[in-house]
């Protein structure tokens, strides 16, 4: 995440954690997979997202926004990263990280909604 990048917290909707990593995945897929920052393009409308930023357009339909439901995602996807117990921040350095492709967010996405791959 570039640090002029703000996000925002919105109201939690009734999708579970689970939903919004299955929506991610579709997200991703439909509008690209992103590294440096949420979004590559508008975070309404389309363009490549990170993961952090698919949970987000997934959940509330902006990249840039995000509740408590997404939290709860991105706590599944740490969990399932072997990153819990560490700041939030640490899925974007693990979206970023050079090896990284759009194939092991997804995996780790699918791994984190159903407990396998």
């Amino acid at each position: 995440m570039e640090k002029n990048e703000e996000l925002f917290f919105v109201a939690a909707d009734d999708m579970t954690p689970k939903q919004i990593l299955e929506d991610a995945i579709k997200v991703l897929e439909r509008d690209g997979w992103h590294q440096g920052s949420l979004t590559a393009g508008n975070a309404e409308q389309g363009g490549a997202v990170c993961a952090w930023g698919a949970m987000g357009r997934a959940a509330t339909g902006n990249a840039y926004c995000y509740n408590e439901n997404v939290v709860e995602a991105a706590d599944l996807l740490a969990h399932s990263l072997n990153l819990e117990g560490l700041p939030t921040s640490a899925i974007f350095t693990w979206n970023d990280a050079k090896e990284r492709s759009k194939e092991d967010v997804i995996l780790a996405m699918k791994k984190a909604a159903h407990g396998e791959v």
